[in-house]
């Protein structure tokens, strides 16, 4: 499988509320005076304005229009520095998203000639029996100009209704 160079792609980091409640969620040390402590230490740190201290962290991935993200929740950080410190949650949820953009990129790879086979084995059988489909073609037209495909197929049904179908489909490069 295709493995995108990691110098390419472009990560960023957002903290988002959390919904989980910090009592009984912060940590299980099994010492409850230091659980109560830390539960303390999360809400005045949320009371000065530190939106790390009770957050859902989301690290998303991005390559050639492509984005996959990978989502952490019940965290507790000084800062976003502290979070990304080398080491720890965050590396493994940059390696994550970037696998997840190489499944795509795989996905993309294996699925676009079947997709394009496909539309063009429709588009041809309706072009030497449209009488088969039930619809005659007005106009059919293929354009794969700046790495996208646009199919549009003008059809008229039998009830003198003219409708059009268009497929639009981004060709992705890959090195």
């Amino acid at each position: 499988m295709y493995q995108i160079p990691r110098d390419e792609i472009e990560f960023t980091v957002e903290c988002l509320e959390e919904d989980m409640p910090i009592e009984g969620n912060v940590c299980a040390t099994g010492d409850l005076v230091e659980d109560k402590e830390q539960e303390h230490w999360v809400r005045r740190q949320l009371r000065e304005g530190n939106e790390w201290a009770w957050c859902t962290v989301k690290v998303s991935a991005s390559w050639n229009g492509l984005t996959a993200e990978d989502y952490l929740g019940c965290c507790s950080y000084e800062s976003a520095e502290d979070f990304k410190q080398p080491g720890g949650y965050y590396d493994d949820m940059k390696a994550e998203a970037a696998a997840e953009l190489d499944r795509m990129v795989h996905d993309q790879q294996v699925r676009q000639p079947q997709i394009l086979d496909s539309i063009d084995r429709a588009l041809h059988a309706a072009a030497r029996e449209p009488k088969k489909l039930g619809y005659p073609i007005l106009e059919s037209e293929i354009n794969d100009a700046n790495d996208k495909l646009h199919i549009s197929t003008h059809i008229e049904t039998e009830e003198g209704l003219e409708l059009e179908s268009v497929y639009q489909v981004t060709l992705t490069k890959v090195k």
